[in-house]
């Protein structure tokens, strides 16, 4: 009698079958999910389609157990719907083929197969072999494992159609929910506890009459197999939810109630991998088979319900005991008090193992190493619930690892963050290495949360930890993150002497990323000092520690090494490196890289008056970053924007200053003294170059290039451009090349080297300009190899970094599609 909230894929999914010639489709599902219904429905529209059968006869088979109750039961329902009362001996199976000829074409729905699948796929597969007429729609928790079966699976609603559904039938039962301002939230959390079952959302419905939404949501908080209304027309089955559910369960054998059991310490899902981690079926009665067969079990049973992965891989199925299942299942006593711990421990520490891999690998492994901890948000926070309380060690590690995902679900405790717990709980493992870990991770989160003196205090803390336990790896972690934050907070002089201790623990302990990390805080420290060659002279050792790795630091220097080339009035080389740090942050694919490298390139731009360019990479680049939360990253756009405006007044200059004055405080000091600047020649309060207090000449880096982008300083002389050596000689097969009078630089056995001077010599002469890919390059350096590996091209950029520090810099020009040697320079080829 009630409307029904329509399950459109499944419908369309029964209609497509039986359209394309199929005489079996069955619906599938868990219990409660709806498939009787759905069958109704459908059974319901295609009875009033003039093509097709002629005849509809549903036949519940809830009571069946064997092939004669199967057999009887359609027997009986297809003579009722056709008026013949028919003999008692005739409720055999030659009595229901010659009742199925007789009806003529002829759809049977074998409804609610519970505990009859066997015996039923059996008078299926008989019936439809000797009546070519007849078609079979089936309901049932599992497949009939029929040839030329067709399954559609009925799944729980998605939250749009299963508050239509709940409102619906709240609203049937007397309920008040016509204006939800202040019951909306209450709403969502009862849809949300009951993973969106039609059976669990009608009977909460029934006693949204009864009692309060917020009383009704609290108490499905705790469980919901309680749910029951004692519906008169409804079987008894349906009138509570734990007599729906245990239909199912009566059906499992003893391993499979222990792999069900077991699967219930996950939260929010969980993936193949981490399931057979978990199942542990050693000791379960009689034989029994392994992890993923278990699952695979429960799977097909309708038990484990699998959907595509939101965050991690579409191609890979993610796991999910509904939350009325699990209710059940936790509420057995199938594992006593010692095999749950047992469970939980294997769930507990998969994650910590999980979250340490993926930590250690952020960054530079593909992306959905995060989009898998993502996805495991619940499970990461269960764990560490669990962890606190019985192995504090492996908490406070958890929560160093699993951070990033952990900490956007909020605080564990009313006045206590995560990290906070961490560092009790290496407090309570006396591990001094771990508190360290912990304070430096509590520090930096501090930092980045403008709680700049409790960070400090935890970085002190932490070095001195490391320092007293010896851990050398560590203490250059911290004296990097010391010397960082010095540089933020306007104290770059305090940063030089912790980056240069951190290099020398690097180099002697072989630390590539270490050390050039340290170089390029030390490179950005120098370059706020005004002391642009050793600046530079930093970054390029710290490129060179990790060339061609394609990581975020290189990223990064490459990116300071162009400021550094824009405040020494280097253009086109700080276009280049620009680009070059654009092309490696794509192929990481890394959003916070990429905005990074497109702000420097709206930056360059800019300076070099390029102002549609600028604007082209600058406003889309702040527009995303302030839309995927990237805040500090959207307020240098927002601050580079306002210099942009100030320069031509192509913009309202005063909305731009407006943005990026609210976007501020979200960066380090010496950009907001670039902001400060810019806000001074807007007014017509700045300085000109001449009468500066601070002249260009002595400036930081960042100072240097908010001039140039303003337009209050002229250009700088550089000391060399492209072109200035007059003319470049290489050697026939690239044994050597010669910058203008410099010495002649001799590449000797260094065939890799040679291979790709010789091949950009060649196609210098023959085509001056004309490109070569980096695949073509490639090929001339490792003959015969294959790019299959992904690492053939960032071996071809290690040797080109290794031919610019040589003395090309200047001269191999990288473009979008390949490189080319020196177009605007005199070229000339030696022969041998």
């Amino acid at each position: 009698m009630t409307r029904f909230v329509s399950a459109v894929p499944a419908m369309a999914a029964v209609d497509a079958r039986f359209a394309q010639g199929a005489r079996l489709v069955t619906l599938v599902g868990a219990p409660g999910v709806g498939k009787t219904r759905v069958a109704r429905e459908w059974v319901g529209q295609a009875v009033t389609r003039p093509e097709g059968w002629r005849c509809f006869c549903a036949c519940d088979l809830a009571g069946a157990t064997s092939e004669a109750d199967v057999v009887a039961g359609v027997f009986g329902a297809l003579t009722q719907l056709l008026g013949n009362d028919g003999a008692a001996d005739a409720a055999s199976f030659e009595g229901l083929i010659s009742a199925c000829r007789g009806a003529g074409p002829l759809l049977l729905v074998f409804d609610n197969l519970g505990g009859a699948v066997a015996p039923a796929a059996a008078v299926v597969a008989r019936l439809l072999a000797r009546c070519p007429h007849a078609a079979v729609l089936a309901t049932s928790r599992s497949r009939l494992r029929l040839g030329g079966e067709h399954c559609v699976r009925v799944d729980p609603l998605e939250p749009g159609p299963a508050l239509e559904l709940f409102l619906d039938r709240a609203r049937c039962s007397g309920a008040d929910v016509d204006d939800l301002r202040e019951t909306r939230r209450a709403v969502d959390l009862i849809i949300s506890h009951v993973d969106g079952l039609p059976l669990a959302l009608e009977l909460a419905a029934a006693n949204a009459a009864l009692l309060p939404l917020q009383v009704l949501a609290r108490r499905l908080a705790v469980g919901t197999t309680g749910l029951h209304f004692p519906f008169r027309d409804w079987p008894q089955r349906h009138q509570r939810l734990e007599a729906a559910i245990g239909e199912s369960w009566a059906l499992l054998s003893g391993w499979e109630r222990r792999a069900l059991a077991q699967l219930a310490v996950f939260e929010g899902g969980f993936s193949f991998v981490a399931a057979t981690a978990v199942i542990d079926l050693a000791r379960a009665e009689g034989p029994a088979p392994d992890g993923a067969d278990a699952l695979a079990a429960l799977i097909a049973r309708s038990l484990v319900h699998t959907s595509p992965s939101p965050e991690a891989s579409p191609a890979v199925p993610r796991c999910r005991v509904l939350r009325p299942i699990r209710d059940y299942v936790w509420a057995q006593d199938t594992l006593d008090d010692e095999a749950r711990e047992e469970a939980r421990v294997r769930h507990a520490r998969f994650f910590v193992a999980l979250a340490e891999a993926g930590s250690a690998g952020r960054g530079e492994t593909p992306r959905h190493v995060g989009e898998v901890l993502s996805a495991e948000r619940a499970n990461l926070w269960a764990a560490h619930r669990f962890l606190e309380v019985n192995e504090p060690e492996q908490a406070a590690r958890l929560a160093l690892a699993g951070q990033a995902e952990l900490l956007p679900l909020g605080p564990l405790q009313v006045d206590r963050t995560l990290l906070d717990s961490a560092l009790e709980c290496a407090r309570r493992a006396d591990d001094d290495l771990l508190r360290a870990r912990v304070l430096r991770a509590r520090g930096v989160d501090h930092c980045r949360n403008a709680r700049v003196d409790a960070g400090l205090a935890d970085l002190e803390e932490g070095l001195a930890l490391a320092e007293r336990a010896g851990d050398r790896r560590l203490i250059a972690v911290l004296s990097i993150d010391l010397g960082h934050h010095a540089v933020f907070c306007g104290d770059p002089a305090r940063a030089l002497g912790h980056e240069e201790r951190a290099q020398r623990l690097c180099e002697s302990s072989g630390e590539a990323e270490l050390l050039a990390k340290a170089s390029l805080i030390l490179g950005d420290a120098l370059g706020e000092l005004g002391r642009l060659t050793e600046a530079r002279a930093a970054l390029e050792r710290g490129v060179a520690a990790v060339a061609g790795r394609g990581s975020y630091v290189e990223i990064e220097s490459l990116v300071w090494i162009a400021f550094v080339d824009l405040a020494e009035g280097r253009d086109d080389r700080a276009a280049r490196h620009a680009d070059d740090a654009d092309l490696l942050a794509t192929d990481l694919g890394i959003a916070r890289l990429a905005l990074l490298t497109k702000m420097a390139m709206g930056v360059v731009a800019a300076a070099r008056g390029d102002v549609d360019a600028a604007r082209a990479a600058l406003g889309p680049m702040a527009q995303e970053a302030a839309a995927t939360g990237h805040h500090d990253y959207a307020a240098y756009g927002e601050i580079w924007r306002a210099a942009l405006a100030t320069r031509d007044g192509g913009e309202d200059v005063a909305a731009a200053l407006q943005r990026a004055e609210r976007m501020a405080p979200k960066t380090d000091l010496r950009c907001q003294e670039v902001l400060a600047h810019i806000r001074r020649v807007a007014t017509g309060d700045a300085p000109t170059a001449d009468a500066s207090v601070l002249p260009p000449a002595a400036s930081s880096l960042f100072q240097r290039i908010a001039r140039r982008v303003v337009g209050d300083v002229d250009v700088p002389e550089a000391d060399s451009t492209e072109g200035s050596a007059g003319v470049i000689r290489v050697g026939q097969g690239g044994a050597f090349f010669q910058v203008g009078d410099g010495e002649r630089v001799s590449l000797g056995r260094r065939r890799r080297l040679r291979a790709i001077l010789q091949l950009l010599a060649e196609r210098r002469v023959a085509s001056p300009g004309t490109v070569v890919t980096a695949v073509e390059l490639f090929e001339a350096a490792w003959p015969g190899a294959s790019l299959a590996d992904g690492s053939g091209i960032n071996r071809v950029y290690v040797v080109l970094f290794h031919l610019r520090s040589l003395g090309l810099d200047d001269y191999i020009i990288r473009t979008r599609s390949g490189y080319v040697l020196a177009p605007r320079t005199e070229f000339v080829y030696v022969p041998g």
